[in-house]
Formats: C-alpha cells, sequence, structure tokens
C-alpha cells in the first residue's frame, strides 16, 4: 500500500461517516516544518501523506473543554531501515511499519459507524 493509497482509503471512511478529513501532501508539508516526514518521504518514488480525521460524536457544543481522544499511526508503508542488513526472511515483515495506521484507521471507522459519543482526532504520518 502506498501512501496514495493509504490517502486514499481514509478518504472513503471520511465520505462514509461525514468524517472531517485533511491531508497533507508535500508542498503542505514542507510549509508546515513538517521536515522529518519530508525527510523519511525523500527515500521514495511515493511522496509522503500526512492524514487528519476528525470524529464529532460528543454533540455537547457547548462544553468547549470536552475531552478529545487522539489516535497517533505510524504510517510508513515500507520501511527498508538498512535493507543491505536484513535476511531475506524478514524482508515480508517491512509492510508492519504500517500497521499502526491501519489500526487508527480501523478505530476510527468503527466509532464512527457505531456512533459513539466521542470525539476523536486520528493522526496518521
Amino acid at each position: 500500500m502506498t501512501p496514495d493509497a493509504l490517502a486514499q482509503e481514509a478518504t472513503r471512511i471520511a465520505q462514509r461517516h461525514n468524517l472531517e478529513l485533511e491531508v497533507l501532501g508535500p508542498a503542505e508539508l514542507k510549509s508546515g516544518g513538517y521536515n522529518l516526514l519530508l525527510g523519511v518521504g525523500a527515500g521514495s518514488a511515493r511522496p509522503p501523506r500526512l492524514i487528519r480525521l476528525r470524529h464529532h460524536g460528543n454533540h455537547d457544543a457547548g462544553n468547549a473543554s470536552a475531552a478529545v481522544l487522539a489516535l497517533i499511526g505510524k504510517g510508513i508503508t515500507f520501511d527498508s531501515g538498512g535493507i543491505s542488513l536484513k535476511n531475506p526472511e524478514n524482508m515480508s515483515r517491512m509492510k508492519d511499519d504500517m500497521s499502526g495506521a491501519a489500526a487508527v484507521l480501523s478505530a476510527i471507522d468503527v466509532i464512527a459507524s457505531r456512533k459513539l459519543p466521542l470525539d476523536v482526532m486520528a493522526v496518521i504520518a
């Protein structure tokens, strides 16, 4: 799965549940000072994305201090991390670095589908 494909899945989830969605591409990342994310992404032909999803399930609008649950998932879709140092048997596990992103997307999908009374901000990078 590429960063774009991950952003497309986040878009489908956001549309299905009417969630707020923001996807930052290279230009927005640069202007926002996300230099470390850009640095990691520089090693790939596929540019990085930062994804923010917001679910407003706590409809107590009068309570500005209501808690927001933050979910943060690592979305490195392939991490070679010293590819020359890894055994061939372990190469298939390099996709594991995006499991945090997958878990966060799944969590906000379930929270929104169940209409749980939670305010949730999900961030995937």
